[in-house]
């Protein structure tokens, strides 16, 4: 028992490792190139991507010590059913959707377990889902499905609005980044939910991430561990 959980401790410990190795690497690598830039405009670049990593590193450790300030309290990390907490977050939303004509299709298999701690796994599907009624179109319909993959579960999210242009979406899980989708009802958006919802992903050894949906529209997948 005592192998198992320093197993897993050290598994954690070397996710939440190499992800602030990406973030402290990218911040070296601008600045190491930063003295022979010989144009403002070239600086300018270079600094934006040391803060853009910058910025990702503190999103990261934030969620990370929301965790662990949710373990203190005494919340698990346990095996979570992944069609009971999806049922809840759409059932969250379902007002919203029902505002703009909007509605649910789920297509899940039921013996998906995965090893999440709810309150983590629920802001990533709730900001998943408000994400897709904002941007859907009104009257659409959003579609969630899950199965299981080698060693994770795999969630989509999928909608039919506008999509993310191929040139942006390199800066779609960026802080404050505002890109040209609109929201189909006029909503307003913060530039926050993509970045703290893949954040709060990777604290729990998850990765969100975007595809474009063929057919257009956008497809938001996020893969967790099983349990």
């Amino acid at each position: 028992m005592q192998q198992r959980l320093a197993r897993e401790r050290q598994q954690g410990l070397d996710l939440i490792a190499h992800d602030l190795r990406q973030h402290l690497g990218n911040i070296l690598f601008s600045l190491d190139l930063l003295p022979a830039a010989d144009t403002p405009e070239a600086r300018g670049k270079l600094v934006q991507t040391a803060r853009g990593a910058a910025n990702g590193g503190l999103l990261f450790l934030r969620a990370v010590l929301e965790q662990g300030a949710n373990e203190a309290r005494g919340e698990d990390i346990g095996p979570l059913e992944l069609a009971t907490e999806v049922a809840s977050a759409v059932q969250a939303h379902a007002e919203r959707a029902r505002a703009k004509g909007m509605r649910f299709e789920l297509r899940l298999d039921p013996e998906l377990r995965v090893r999440a701690q709810a309150s983590g796994l629920g802001r990533v599907l709730g900001n998943l889902l408000s994400n897709a009624v904002k941007y859907g179109p009104e009257g659409g319909v959003i579609e969630v499905e899950a199965q299981r993959g080698s060693d994770r579960a795999v969630l989509c999210v999928l909608d039919r609005g506008p999509g993310v242009p191929a040139a942006e979406q390199p800066a779609l899980f960026r802080r404050y980044a505002r890109l040209s989708p609109q929201p189909s009802g006029g909503e307003e958006t913060t530039g926050l939910g993509l970045a703290l919802a893949r954040q709060h992903a990777r604290a729990q050894g998850a990765d969100l991430r975007y595809e474009d949906r063929p057919g257009g529209g956008a497809c938001f997948r996020l893969e967790w561990p099983l349990a």
